[in-house]
């Protein structure tokens, strides 16, 4: 069975945009505590992410979510399904990531007056390197926001750098330790 380790979780900013992240972003992203998360590695994954960006697709992960809604999955089209199953097995049969995710509580129902069983986050964001890593999952009322903001810095931020200044960030991405 393949896993997944490091997933950075976030919730959505109801008044956010345009960018997907950062002070005024679309998603406002956890504090993790571990040194992955906090030492670059968010932003070598989106370097990647809007490297191959026209290789990427939005799939329903078919996660039956408390309240009928839907799961989806941003990521590359080859990688979908095995994510997709990833997924779906970690939510089955919860494992240890390096920090909790909330992913595991979608399918469970909140009990208001159990606050540790109510699910806070909207967004997730797997940043492990190999054909488990880098995507995103979201529930799809938050879809057009994210998608809009995704495209958004893939035109103005990513598309906007000569075409060697991106090469070089995206070398120095998959070469990081990250």
């Amino acid at each position: 069975m393949n896993k997944f380790y490091l997933i950075q979780r976030g919730k959505i900013n109801k008044k956010g945009g345009p960018s997907l992240t950062g002070r005024d972003g679309v998603v406002d992203l956890d504090y993790m505590g571990s040194a992955e998360f906090e030492f670059g590695a968010i932003p070598y994954s989106y370097r990647k992410i809007m490297h191959d960006f026209a290789d990427f697709t939005i799939t329903n992960t078919k996660v039956k979510v408390v309240g009928n809604r839907k799961l989806l999955l941003f990521a590359k089209k080859e990688s979908g399904e095995l994510i997709t199953e990833a997924i779906r097995n970690f939510i089955d049969n919860p494992y240890q990531l390096k920090e909790w995710s909330e992913l595991e509580k979608l399918v469970k129902v909140a009990d208001i007056n159990v606050p540790w069983s109510i699910c806070w986050t909207r967004f997730w964001w797997c940043i492990d390197k190999g054909e488990l890593g880098q995507w995103m999952a979201f529930l799809e009322e938050d879809s057009k926001r994210i998608i809009e903001a995704l495209r958004y810095d893939h035109q103005n931020w990513w598309m906007a750098m000569p075409k060697e200044k991106r090469n070089k960030l995206y070398q120095e991405a998959i070469h990081s330790p990250f």
